[in-house]
């Protein structure tokens, strides 16, 4: 019963985050959390589901940014180059940033 009463606490919560109550409801329902995750996710490698989830997002966000996705035609081949071109610049200049930082903090990262 004291956990029908929590489990009704959960469910009452509205600003209750959703994988909060996911979890919540494995716990109850003794289902392994190994077992769930790999029928919402497409592999059982939690990096490469990490990245998979992080593209999901991220094509959601340019679509709703910029409307489109990347099977738009109004591009040539040299525009998707400049493209590819300007972001790789991006992660080199973030890339060195955290470089620094690690630097002047003289702390070892590995």
């Amino acid at each position: 019963m004291g956990s029908q009463l929590s489990r009704q606490k959960i469910d009452n919560e509205d600003d209750q985050p959703e994988f909060i109550s996911k979890a919540f409801n494995k716990v109850q329902n003794n289902i392994p959390f190994s077992e769930s995750y790999s029928n919402q996710y497409p592999t059982q490698d939690s990096v490469v589901n990490s990245v998979i989830e992080q593209f999901t997002k991220r094509s959601n966000v340019g679509l709703e940014k910029y409307g489109t996705t990347l099977d738009r035609t109004d591009l040539t081949m040299l525009d998707w180059v400049q493209h590819a071109q300007e972001e790789l610049m991006d992660g080199i200049l973030y890339l060195e940033k955290i470089k620094k930082i690690m630097q002047e903090s003289k702390q070892r990262y590995r």
